[in-house]
């Protein structure tokens, strides 16, 4: 069909209880659920090439999990590897779907994801619908924090408590940038809002209780500000040395736990309400895929 065309939707991704949560440095097995786990997916279809990427509240995404979700989405949905993006919040109270810090991967878990995780796309592309995007970039440099320091030593550390007596700077700036994109139908309709920002998580659950951190507080937040059928997405931009904690001492927060979560995931969820309301949006959207390796040393 002519014109962009979009769909978005949600599959539930929650482990039954008793299986392992990686992101700390010892064995953790969950036996109580905060809040539901989501791959969060939306496709977009401008008559000539069709685009899928989908977001799983999983601490990382391995390549073996991405593959068959590709494979299950071109099967069932016709849509080539290299057009799925798929990729992981990384919230440290999820499942262990490779393994990691400590534990194994829990592989009869992982099959399912699989399959549950094209679901989301295969929905998505069933509730594909005339629609326009609007695209948005703000700073927000107030809630993020290198974590590395140098030291007087000359060492650096990571996490290296606030006040330390030996710090002398972070190893490097942090990444202020918000990049929001918001997808309605041509009624008006919401379908999805999709922020892109570096902070590595905000740990927020006892250590054996599922979460999906402050990510699924940003995913609550936008479905109870923006309502209807809407599909928040908030994606982790690149994030291995910033957190949440000031290790100079000059911002102190006063809540810890799912509290500090929400308030951050408020902040982020501020912007991008204030954003939607000021954007051009577009029926049109060039589209493309590309996949490939990298190799680090």
């Amino acid at each position: 069909s002519d014109g962009l065309h979009a769909g978005a939707a949600v599959s539930n991704v929650t482990p039954w209880l008793g299986l392992a949560i990686p992101g700390y440095f010892q064995e953790r097995y969950g036996n109580d659920v905060h809040d539901e786990l989501l791959a969060k997916a939306l496709v977009f279809d401008n008559g000539d090439t069709r685009v899928a990427m989908v977001t799983c509240d999983f601490i990382c995404m391995p390549e073996k999990l991405a593959s068959a979700v590709k494979s299950r989405v071109q099967e069932r949905c016709g849509i080539p590897p290299d057009h799925t993006m798929v990729n992981a919040t990384h919230t440290h109270t999820g499942v262990a779907v490779m393994g990691t810090r400590g534990v194994e991967e829990e592989t009869e878990y992982t099959d399912y994801a699989a399959l549950k995780i094209a679901d989301a796309v295969e929905l998505a592309v069933r509730r594909l619908r005339p629609a326009r995007v609007g695209f948005a970039l703000v700073q927000e440099g107030r809630i993020a924090f290198c974590r590395r320091w140098r030291m007087k030593d000359g060492t650096v550390r990571m996490n290296p408590g606030i006040d330390n007596p030996d710090l002398v700077a972070p190893v490097s700036p942090i990444d202020p940038d918000l990049a929001i994109m918001y997808v309605e139908g041509t009624d008006g309709a919401p379908i999805s809002a999709v922020a892109n920002f570096s902070l590595h998580y905000v740990g927020a659950s006892p250590a054996e209780t599922l979460s999906a951190d402050y990510y699924g507080h940003f995913h609550r937040l936008m479905r109870h500000y923006i309502g209807g059928d809407c599909v928040p997405v908030l994606w982790n931009a690149a994030s291995g040395q910033i957190n949440n904690i000031d290790y100079s001492g000059r911002t102190r927060w006063k809540y810890r736990g799912h509290a500090q979560a929400a308030r951050m995931a408020n902040v982020l969820a501020g912007h991008v309400i204030t954003e939607i309301q000021l954007m051009d949006m577009h029926e049109s959207l060039e589209l493309g895929g590309a996949a490939d390796t990298f190799e680090f040393l």
